[in-house]
């Protein structure tokens, strides 16, 4: 009986963690950033995604790499699809973040880089927003501007149906 509580006990703490990263973890870091010493940014992003959801891992160590990983997408690769969903994933799980006005102004700018003006100035205003309030918590995410039936229809659903005309014609709109 004791044996089986410990052994018990044993496969929970590797299913959970112990608090530090496992060694499988650390040579997962380790590679991850020979990977970005080496220049190869989408590969080591992808590397230290995969660090990320180890076991052992503490939330602080995940933003942090989550931000870096997203500046290296940002800054070196040019990579502002890849780098803004990893922003967005920050501002999600880690709305405490210390540079979270950083991670909110490479939003809007990912957002400009990548052809959604409509959706860069939204994301600037809500960023706007949350400065004025100095409020740690998220910001909304589905503002309902409709509902057609049982439907609703958000300011993002409208922002990317307006994406698709072109640039003169959503000037008008």
């Amino acid at each position: 009986m004791k044996h089986a509580t410990v052994s018990l006990l044993a496969a929970c703490a590797l299913l959970v963690g112990c608090g530090e990263p496992s060694p499988d973890a650390a040579k997962q870091k380790a590679y991850a950033t020979e990977l970005l010493n080496r220049g190869l940014y989408a590969e080591a992003v992808e590397a230290y995604d995969r660090y990320i959801e180890m076991p052992g891992v503490s939330d602080e160590e995940r933003a942090n790499v989550l931000y870096h990983g997203a500046n290296a997408l940002f800054d070196k690769a040019k990579d502002y699809h890849g780098a803004l969903v990893r922003y967005l994933k920050l501002r999600s799980y880690y709305p405490a973040f210390p540079q979270m006005r950083d991670v909110e102004a490479k939003i809007v700018q990912c957002f400009e880089r990548t052809g959604r003006s409509l959706e860069a100035q939204l994301a600037l205003e809500q960023a706007a927003h949350l400065s004025r309030q100095e409020s740690s918590a998220p910001p909304a995410r589905e503002v309902v501007v409709a509902e057609v039936g049982s439907r609703k229809i958000t300011e993002q659903d409208v922002l990317r149906e307006l994406e698709r005309f072109p640039p003169d014609v959503r000037g008008q709109v």
